[in-house]
């Protein structure tokens, strides 16, 4: 149908080839724009994600082993006794403010473990 050279057959598929990707990339860019309900879902899923990552780094203080206590930033083994014996000996902690009571947890201390801490 078309006579044409070899150099004008491949300039052709080049040229039909590039509007083809083009196409092909205008649709995925299209087509992977969200909807901003679909961002605020996604965006609450990641607060529930965020949310389920705190609770499973929790710890309950009143029926936590010394070995789990350590995962606690700043409880080594020592401090971790320190807490599972001063449960033993007064009974379980009421709040988690009452952890401050155990030798060599301060303020600071604290600050850093009370969003990890669990009263059951």
């Amino acid at each position: 149908m078309f006579n044409l050279t070899k150099e004008e057959k491949i300039s052709l598929l080049f040229i039909i080839s590039s509007l083809i990707l083009g196409l092909g990339i205008l649709h995925f860019k299209k087509s992977n724009i969200p909807a901003p309900q679909h961002q605020l879902n996604l965006n609450k899923n990641v607060e529930q994600i965020k949310e389920e990552i705190k609770k499973s780094k929790q710890v309950d203080i009143n029926k936590a082993a010394a070995g789990e206590l350590t995962k606690l930033q700043g409880i080594g083994e020592v401090l971790a006794k320190r807490i599972v014996n001063y449960r033993d000996t007064y009974g379980d902690f009421i709040t988690k403010e009452d952890i401050k009571k155990v030798k060599g947890i301060g303020p600071k201390k604290f600050d850093k473990i009370k969003d990890l801490l669990l009263i059951r």
